[in-house]
């Protein structure tokens, strides 16, 4: 009896040391890099919520300029890494995928992700995920990250110290930042005063919606070529119209003068950066915790960059379109495939979720990040006098505060790692009234998704090629927009109009 008790504690002691060994849970996990804060497997967010979570994660990792491109493409051909950061998958490309089956919808398996139930009950974000991402079939198909308010981190970034330089006491408008490149201009000729990050997206993005339009890549609605009239409460063919064609008016005129990049339409993160460090530039769209690190390049130790609210247009003063909830973390359908996919969904729930990994996405960990004292966050010394600048030290040491990564932005978690500057431009923006919300979107059916994709391809591509030479002088607003207007009408315009609004009349009673 005694050598029977004796074998089974040692197979108990043997069963517990295999269970605290357990295997982790392999899967691939699609990444949108930034090459101003580039991927790295040893950050601390990764090391940390991998172990967390008991995970073995192949990262693939793809240029954030052609992200989606290369996603849809992985998709398409069922070669597709079985986790997705950073999709919107009611909006194209990806909501065609959803609605074929290649996307897990997310509501189907809560059970398996108990952290993010959580999180969704805890922000209260059931209702924002009703009215922008459940789709005509009842179901969601990404877990989004969520702000607890919004903040507003990018916008234009200005040289205040060429301001005083030539008595610009501020810049407002549109007209008043024309001014401000000239001035500029005049005593540095081989300079292109105003600049673009990477692509058009972070141009139309913080621009268009001054001018009334939402257009492109940077469609708030995903229709590309259409734009919402929030008091009509509809759709216009907002690419060709005269909204649009006043604002290609006026980037035109900066190109002609010389006052825009020649290369607006593709800059890599790199030489933008560079550009606004050497003076080449001196205004730009983008972000708040960009400044510090392109500072601390600066040619001019004089040099001074903020970020402004938002500038006013003739449709007024407006950031872009938003909501709490964004784009987020996309599951292939592929995965049930496997026999332990219960484990994948709760190990992903678990690494990206977990109350302790939402504040390590965020800001890092206690002891090696920051510290608390009396209760308030207070970073280690390393990082507030990086040359960086706080935030993007975070974000290039630590992987910390990453759009891809972090699904919690808690605005006063996330304030702490501003300046005074940052947070008074925020309560400006509200002061302004400038916080535009998500136009009403339409759902649609598989039919309608596959018919508009077949549309906008060519649309968009029409779009891209005459905005490109509106802007550049190539084609003139004068003789060539009724042209331009006709081929766009050829392709469908009218018609995907006519989709949204009649889809919006019968889902929203309008």
């Amino acid at each position: 009896m005694k050598k029977l008790l004796m074998v089974l504690l040692m197979c108990a002691l043997l069963c517990g040391s295999a269970l605290a060994q357990e295997a982790p849970v392999s899967f691939s996990i699609a990444y949108p890099d930034n090459p101003t804060m580039p991927f790295d497997e040893d950050w601390l967010t990764i090391r940390e919520s991998t172990t967390f979570a008991n995970a073995d994660v192949s990262w693939e990792v793809y240029p954030n300029s052609d992200y989606n491109t290369k996603l849809t493409m992985a998709l398409s051909t069922d070669s597709a890494p079985e986790v997705m950061l950073s999709v919107t998958s009611q909006n194209n490309p990806f909501n065609q995928f959803a609605q074929n089956g290649a996307l897990l919808p997310i509501n189907q398996y809560l059970d398996y992700l108990p952290n993010y139930k959580a999180f969704v009950e805890t922000y209260g974000l059931q209702n924002e995920i009703d009215e922008i991402m459940v789709m005509l079939d009842g179901n969601y198909y990404h877990m989004p990250l969520a702000y607890s308010e919004l903040i507003v981190n990018a916008g234009m970034l200005v040289r205040t110290d060429v301001m005083e330089q030539y008595g610009i006491e501020e810049i407002r408008t549109f007209d008043d930042l024309y001014r401000y490149l000239k001035s500029y201009k005049e005593d540095h000729p081989d300079s292109y005063p105003f600049t673009v990050y990477q692509n058009m997206s972070n141009l139309f993005n913080y621009s268009l919606p001054c001018f009334g339009l939402s257009l492109g890549s940077g469609s708030a609605s995903g229709s590309y070529v259409l734009s919402y009239d929030y008091d009509k409460k509809e759709y216009f063919a907002g690419a060709i119209s005269e909204e649009y064609r006043e604002y290609l008016a006026y980037f035109s005129k900066l190109y002609a003068e010389g006052l825009i990049d020649p290369e607006f339409a593709a800059t890599p993160a790199d030489q933008w950066s560079n550009k606004l460090a050497t003076g080449s530039a001196i205004a730009s769209y983008g972000w708040d915790d960009m400044i510090q690190s392109i500072l601390a390049n600066a040619v001019d130790e004089n040099a001074n960059l903020v970020m402004l609210p938002p500038l006013e247009g003739p449709k007024g003063a407006y950031w872009q379109p938003n909501s709490l909830i964004r784009s987020g973390i996309a599951i292939s359908a592929s995965v049930l495939e496997r026999s332990d996919w219960q484990n994948v969904l709760a190990t992903v729930d678990k690494m990206f979720f977990a109350p302790e990994m939402l504040e390590l996405f965020a800001i890092g960990k206690e002891g090696v990040t920051f510290n608390r004292v009396d209760g308030e966050i207070v970073y280690v010394d390393e990082l507030i006098h990086d040359p960086n600048g706080l935030y993007k030290a975070l974000q290039i040491r630590y992987g910390c505060g990453l759009w891809a990564l972090s699904m919690l932005w808690d605005k006063p978690t996330q304030l702490t790692k501003y300046s005074n500057a940052f947070v008074e431009t925020n309560e400006k923006v509200v002061e302004m009234n400038a916080l535009l919300p998500l136009p009403l979107v339409p759902k649609f059916d598989e039919t309608d998704t596959e018919y508009m994709s077949i549309l906008l391809a060519t649309l968009s591509d029409t779009f891209e090629v005459w905005t490109n030479n509106f802007i550049t002088g190539k084609m003139s607003l004068e003789t060539d927009w009724d042209a331009y207007v006709a081929e766009m009408e050829s392709k469908g315009i009218y018609t995907l109009m006519d989709m949204y609004n009649e889809r919006l009349r019968e889902q929203f009673s309008l």
